[in-house]
């Protein structure tokens, strides 16, 4: 009990040492980032989770195929999946809650698999959960092809920066 007093004093201690212009320009940020959603889910309300979207991730609807290791990773029925920068992510669609995060420093490998409508993740051992394949469902045979290509221009733009 005293240890969570400790952390909400220090909590508190970082709130109110955070300036006024800080504050100003998370909400200017937020502010933007909301604007962006609400007129992509305006053209497509009836879609509102397969378009929205900001510049930096992309989001798919997908279905996780029932395997050992998906069960393994507490994952069945179906989920929003996110391509961000930091890597994918699976998104409850009810809860609008992340279920699982696979940074892209512990996925060996990612693609389309054999059958049409079929993408493959393969994590290694450095997650949490253990090493594992979850093989996701997509809506079209397009989207594994799409989500690849997003992956890997993602990752071909954070190994460019770090270069320069």
């Amino acid at each position: 009990m005293m240890k969570s007093l400790e952390n909400i004093s220090k909590f508190w201690k970082i709130v109110v040492q955070t300036s006024q212009s800080d504050i100003f320009l998370v909400r200017q940020k937020n502010k933007q980032t909301l604007t962006k959603v609400d007129i992509v889910t305006k053209e497509y309300p009836d879609h509102q989770y397969e378009t929205i979207k900001t510049e930096e991730d992309s989001c798919f609807i997908v279905t996780v195929k029932p395997a050992n290791d998906a069960l393994k990773f507490g994952l069945n029925g179906q989920y929003r999946l996110c391509i961000t920068t930091s890597g994918f992510i699976l998104e409850d669609i009810q809860k609008k809650i992340p279920k699982c995060c696979w940074s892209f420093n512990i996925v060996r490998k990612f693609g389309k698999r054999g059958i049409e409508k079929e993408f493959e993740i393969t994590v290694g051992r450095r997650n949490i959960l253990g090493e594992g394949t979850v093989v996701l469902l997509c809506s079209s045979k397009d989207e594994p092809y799409q989500m690849s290509c997003i992956a890997e221009n993602i990752m071909k733009r954070m190994k460019s920066k770090v270069k320069h």
